[in-house]
């Protein structure tokens, strides 16, 4: 996303526990999830120890990474699954909420494919977008999730992968609640996205 208007800008999205990885769930401490933009319109989410410097920034994927962690420490699938869900709608509601006060971000009348767009790219995954009519079909290529797993030794790759599904759909239903999106949870590592765009008379 760019603008030639833009102000770079923070906003806090969400806090969350930090738990241990050993086998037995202790807090280490607190996480602020963060939205940054740049001056040339870019948004960016990081995670960032409340009270530390840049060195204790993460990126998203670890974001959820840290957090199903978090869940599976102290509860059983089922609550962490829903924990999980409640966690990411906030974070993409939130998103959602602040690009669409900030129009200025967008470059396009249409903003949906391009904020899905630009979310991964800040991870550095390749997209494919295929049109049939009203219908897209976001796929999502090369995504770092399992690489971050391997590199961090957060291993709830599953739980990671529902939250980035959700958090997708709240943050497009936020900006245009006339969009249906459905995802694909089998595609994994990968993601995809089937996008019913509404119907203009």
């Amino acid at each position: 996303m760019s603008t030639e208007h833009a102000k770079s800008h923070v906003t806090d999205l969400f806090r969350y526990s930090i738990a241990s990885a050993d086998m037995y769930y202790t807090e280490l401490g607190l996480r602020d999830v963060i939205l940054r933009t740049d001056e040339q319109g870019n948004f960016h989410i990081q995670g960032e120890a409340v009270g530390g410097d840049a060195s204790t920034a993460i990126e998203l994927c670890e974001i959820f990474l840290e957090y199903a962690m978090y869940c599976c420490a102290w509860c059983n699938l089922d609550e962490a699954l829903y924990h999980m869900q409640d966690f990411a709608q906030h974070i993409g509601h939130s998103t959602g909420e602040f690009l669409k006060e900030n129009t200025c971000l967008f470059k396009y009348d249409n903003p949906t494919d391009r904020t899905l767009e630009h979310l991964f790219q800040t991870m550095n995954a390749r997209i494919s977008i295929q049109y049939s009519g009203a219908i897209e079909h976001f796929i999502v290529i090369d995504c770092p999730l399992e690489k971050a797993a391997e590199r961090s030794g957060l291993r709830n790759t599953e739980l990671a992968h529902h939250g980035i599904n959700i958090m997708c759909q709240s943050m497009i239903q936020a900006i245009n609640p006339k969009v249906t999106m459905e995802t694909s949870p089998k595609v994994h590592p990968e993601f995809a996205f089937t996008i019913l765009q509404p119907a203009f008379a």
